[in-house]
């Protein structure tokens, strides 16, 4: 300091002092700027101080601090940086090279021309700007006007820039420390307001911050953990995957992300982000109970599915709207002679002969069209096969709802249409075989017993019997071709509608016609036949027919009695048929319908009751043999029947048979 005097000296250190008092006391940049103006205002030695800073989108110098009585000097002018009327002045200069600038005789500098007037119109007679500098980073400039020439001598100009460079260096600790809080501010409102439950640790493991999310999740708030050692305070974590990849982050400095399970007393399932820093690990992370849940059921579902399709006889596809097949299970596979891998990614035109593509075509183009599932019966033809499937085509729909394909599931039915056509073909065979014995054989024996009739007066004795017989049996064989033509209707036509047909008349109608037809026999009412409808059809005629003709046929009395009864309850009509013949051995019971052996080579009473079980089975109902002998029989009544016919007592010594018919009111 040896230009300077030792008031100059110091009133220079007083400046210094004030400044770094500022400088400590300051908690903003703008109070430090605002502290250190006024020192140098107030040590008497400058007019006038102020600051300013260099924006760099207008290329102009803001003043962003003044101290002194003179600040009205900075409403009338401007600098900038890059002007070349500006570029030579102390302030634009300072701000360039980062150099201070000192401007000893306002009056005759010729840089000084832009602001000379006003500066002198102020009484300024020099002025210095120093760079408050913070190693190659400008914060500002500081601008000291003086009201003397030559008032910035060389070791104050070397003061000052000493001092420049500590403000600037206090302005950039402020700058730091401020951007650092704002840091901190909006890493704070981040971590708050994110939905991630967030905590961090540092090096040592230490739980540096725990989120609201974090408390809520775990119910432990972040005062009973922070500061407290990670393992410590949750064992728990210890010896899970996270921990595992907690420790691996820290030691590698990368980045870990998984999901996993925490036990208890937690119980919940995780997905983390764990993001190592110079201070220790960042975890985020969201749980994720309700997804894992739902993927573990989407998974059973899946799995179910999958043995479904992969095990189920009918082949399943997914086709795109290209045509392209892009899954097939094993058995659509081998309708083609395939396996799924070699079908997917190709199309019909590919596996199919071209007769049968037309149609597959034709088909997807009504599912895409109509929008809603299709079902068709369709031959194909592959490599010179055919064969027959039922399809069922539904379009199939992205999660938008969008068609993108169809969904196809076929049934190969090839076995069961050849099965058909042979039913169909014995079916009308059959037919054929009703109308013969119905017509051709019936038509015969009626000629038979016409001519035995016939011959009646001219045989003997002993032939007449043998006559009686041959006209028996041939009664009997046209019986039998009545019966074998209804047990032929049902058998070609077993999808007879059921109609609601009357008890009462059908009963009396066959009572009336076996009286006819028997007329040794007695044929009886026991009470009222209930006037019902019935859940039948008219071959129900056929039932009751066989049943009281096989009452007198199989009867061994010199007078067959048959005595029928009816009992009607809410839902059902109970119709019994009770004859006093020798009744029906207990062994022959099982099979007397023909349920053992069936048919005409059946044990029972023959092919009449078997089609008694079939038609009444077919009604709903049931048919069966009631206990045998006097004492189960129902007591004959008293009087006449509702035809007026006398009702016989029933024989006491007879063992008899009773059949019980049980049909579905209407």
């Amino acid at each position: 300091m040896s230009d300077l005097g030792d008031p100059e000296r110091y009133r220079i250190r007083e400046v210094i002092r004030r400044v770094h008092e500022a400088l400590i006391q300051a908690d903003t940049r703008q109070d430090l700027e605002a502290a250190a103006c006024r020192a140098f205002a107030d040590s008497g030695s400058y007019a006038l101080a102020w600051i300013g800073v260099h924006d760099p989108e207008t290329d102009a110098v803001v003043p962003s601090a003044t101290a002194g009585a003179r600040q009205d000097y900075l409403d009338g002018i401007s600098i900038t940086v890059s002007d070349p009327a500006d570029a030579k002045g102390p302030t634009a200069s300072a701000i360039r090279t980062g150099r201070t600038q000192t401007v000893q005789t306002i009056q005759s500098d010729p840089d000084y021309e832009p602001w000379r007037e006003r500066a002198l119109a102020h009484g300024f007679e020099s002025s210095a700007a120093i760079p408050l500098v913070e190693d190659d980073r400008t914060h500002g400039v500081l601008n000291l006007y003086a009201d003397r020439p030559q008032a910035f001598g060389d070791d104050e100009r070397t003061l000052l820039t000493e001092l420049g460079a500590t403000i600037g260096t206090a302005i950039g600790g402020v700058v730091a420390r401020e951007a650092l809080e704002a840091q901190k501010c909006q890493y704070k409102q981040l971590t708050e307001r994110i939905s991630d439950a967030y905590y961090a640790v540092d090096s040592e493991w230490v739980i540096t911050y725990w989120n609201d999310q974090m408390a809520d999740r775990t119910g432990t708030p972040a005062a009973d953990v922070v500061g407290e050692e990670l393992w410590t305070t949750f064992p728990e974590v210890s010896g899970t995957e996270a921990a595992a990849r907690y420790r691996t982050a820290m030691e590698t400095n990368e980045s870990q992300s998984f999901e996993t399970y925490i036990p208890e007393p937690f119980d919940y399932w995780v997905e983390v982000d764990v993001h190592p820093d110079d201070d220790g690990l960042s975890v985020f992370s969201r749980e994720i109970t309700e997804r894992k849940e739902r993927e573990r059921k989407l998974m059973e579902a899946k799995q179910r599915l999958d043995a479904i399709v992969h095990n189920t006889s009918e082949a399943v596809y997914i086709k795109n709207r290209d045509g392209e097949y892009q899954f097939i299970n094993d058995v659509g596979a081998g309708l083609l002679d395939s396996t799924p891998e070699e079908i997917v990614g190709k199309t019909d035109a590919d596996l199919f002969d071209p007769r049968s593509v037309v149609g597959i075509e034709a088909d997807d183009r009504r599912v895409y069209e109509s929008g809603r599932g299709e079902t068709w019966e369709r031959l194909y033809y592959v490599d010179g096969r055919r064969f027959v499937c039922i399809d069922n085509k539904f379009p199939y729909r992205d999660e938008s709802g969008e068609v993108i394909g169809l969904i196809g599931v076929s049934r190969e039915i090839t076995d069961r249409k050849a099965y058909e056509q042979q039913l169909e073909e014995q079916r009308d065979g059959l037919d054929l075989l009703n109308r013969v014995v119905r017509h051709d054989i019936r038509n015969k024996l009626q000629i038979v017993l016409g001519y035995g009739e016939l011959l009646t007066p001219h045989v003997d004795a002993d032939g007449r019997e043998h006559l009686r017989k041959v006209l028996k049996n041939a009664e009997s064989a046209v019986e039998l071709t009545h019966t074998a033509a209804d047990l032929a209707e049902v058998m070609i036509h077993p999808d007879r509608g059921e109609l609601r047909v009357s008890l009462n008349t059908i009963l009396r109608a066959q009572i009336s016609e076996v009286r006819e037809t028997f007329d040794e026999a007695t044929i009886s009412v026991d009470g009222p036949l209930p006037a019902v409808e019935v859940l039948a059809d008219d071959m129900l005629s056929s039932v009751f027919r066989n049943l009281l003709k096989n009452a007198v046929q199989h009867n061994d009395k010199d007078v067959p009695t048959v005595t029928v009864s009816a009992d009607v309850d809410a839902e059902t009509v109970t119709v019994r048929v009770r004859d006093n013949g020798p009744g029906i051995p207990e062994s022959l019971r099982p099979t007397v319908f023909g349920k053992g052996e069936k048919g005409l080579d059946s044990d029972g009473t023959g092919v009449g009751l078997y089609l008694v079980h079939s038609l009444v089975t077919d009604y709903g109902g049931d048919v069966w043999i009631e206990g045998d002998g006097a004492a189960d029989a129902p007591a004959a009544a008293d009087g006449t029947d509702a035809d007026g016919t006398d009702a016989d007592e029933t024989d006491a010594d007879a063992d008899g048979t009773t059949f019980v018919v049980e049909l579905p009111t209407a």
